[in-house]
């Protein structure tokens, strides 16, 4: 009983989550602040423009050096003004935020009570056996060399681990059951939210529904993409939808697609055309494949139609530059292959950097997993990370496509610090481990 709650409260956190965001952004609280800050940034790009203007005719060659000097000014300011306004209303922030960690960790509470009271065995597998110790070491690392909060931090991002070796409770029938109902809903809630926003934008940005790109309770367009096809390929794989119910994914492709389209994550409809093409395999006729292909063809021409509208190019680049700029740091081979402790470079370390002595060469953001595994655990952290998913999606075919499918979105975003995501790689491997000790 107490597991079922725990998945339910995992459904009301992720609501929870990006409600004060989510709120602001569509003028339902502090509409008028909002709006000042919206009309003074419209106000200095106007006068930026008149300014262009006037170089055109006086000082051409200057044109180029001031747009780009402007261009920063008015992202980082305006950028940061948004920011502190969506951050502002510290009450509400603060139960969203908190709701998140008090799930995580009541979860990982039951996992390790549930397993010592009733001694339950945990599948002691080699390879996430060795992804703990490594991760024993690097919190060793941080704590000497950082700060016992950056590792704090750490042992939250990678508490999915915990609930991998111990979770076994969490994954009979009936949670799994409770588990799908409830991402099911969290999922229905979006076709509420998702209309709502797309209206607001017009009245709130001034900005056409057609190029407004919605972010649902995950406050970032790009994390609820990923976490829409991530929900749609874990629920389906479950289910095995494609193999027994053919009729329900389709609708369950076609309205998943149309959710990631309008958050504009190409991330979301690559990884969802992947899944479409792994599930081929499982069909049982001809007839299911082509449907399967049909819904592929609506994909693309989504794909195509996003890249229109937002450059994926830009986006792509921003994250090699970003493993470009570390590698080009004086890092020696320690850091390389073992990395700076874990937790440093997290979101949460980022913004008690400010209060905590740090290395501020290190504080980069990092806007991917490998990134963010190479800076906190270096290329050997990193390597035993993807080979215990791999190896878990090797030995489990039922999950095997939703681990290709969080594999691929962990290349364009820092998958271990998205709630629940993280929650749910953690109980996709228990399930995994479970499944493999009783096979042997």
């Amino acid at each position: 009983m107490m597991a079922r709650i725990l998945i339910i409260c995992i459904g009301l956190a992720t609501l929870l989550n990006g409600a004060n965001f989510w709120l602001k952004k569509t003028g339902f609280l502090d509409y008028e602040t909002h709006q000042k800050i919206v009309q003074q940034r419209a106000d200095y790009i106007n006068k930026v423009i008149s300014e262009y203007e006037q170089l055109k005719k006086t000082n051409p060659e200057k044109l180029a050096e001031k747009y780009q000097q402007e261009l920063v000014y008015t992202s980082r300011t305006y950028g940061l003004k948004l920011t502190e306004f969506y951050r502002s209303s510290p009450g509400l922030l603060i139960i969203n935020k908190l709701a998140k960690y008090f799930v995580l960790a009541a979860i990982l509470a039951y996992c390790l009570i549930s397993t010592l009271t009733t001694r339950t065995s945990f599948d002691a597998q080699p390879i996430p056996l060795a992804f703990a110790a490594w991760l024993i070491i690097s919190a060793l690392v941080s704590v000497f060399t950082t700060s016992p909060a950056f590792t704090l931090t750490g042992i939250i991002i990678y508490s999915f681990l915990i609930i991998a070796l111990f979770g076994s409770r969490l994954i009979d029938e009936n949670n799994i059951n409770v588990l799908i109902a409830t991402l099911l809903a969290c999922i229905a809630s979006l076709i509420l939210i998702f209309p709502i926003e797309l209206i607001q934008s017009e009245k709130i940005h001034n900005a056409s529904w057609t190029n407004h790109r919605v972010s649902g309770y995950m406050n970032l367009p790009n994390s609820m993409g990923i976490y829409l096809v991530c929900v749609y390929a874990l629920i389906s794989s479950l289910l095995q939808l494609p193999k027994n119910n053919i009729s329900y994914f389709y609708i369950f492709s076609i309205v998943t697609l149309l959710g990631i389209y309008f958050t504009g994550s190409h991330t979301g409809v690559l990884s969802l055309m992947v899944f479409l093409v792994v599930s081929v395999y499982q069909m049982h006729s001809k007839s299911q494949t082509v449907g399967i292909f049909a819904i592929l063809l609506f994909c693309c021409i989504c794909f195509v139609l996003l890249n229109q509208t937002h450059d994926a190019w830009s986006s792509l680049l921003g994250r090699i530059y970003k493993l470009y700029f570390y590698f080009s740091q004086d890092l020696n081979v320690y850091q390389l292959l073992i990395g700076n402790g874990i937790g440093i470079s997290s979101n949460l370390a980022l913004s008690l950097s400010k209060y905590l002595s740090v290395d501020h060469d290190l504080t980069i953001t990092t806007d991917s997993t490998p990134l963010a595994l190479l800076v906190q655990i270096g290329a050997i952290g990193l390597a035993l990370f993807y080979w215990l998913l791999i190896d878990a999606a090797k030995k489990d075919s039922v999950l095997r496509p939703a681990y290709i499918v969080f594999i691929l979105c962990s290349l364009t975003i820092n998958i271990l610090e998205v709630f629940p995501l993280n929650i749910l790689i953690g109980i996709m491997l228990a399930a995994s481990f479970h499944r493999s000790a009783v096979i042997r």
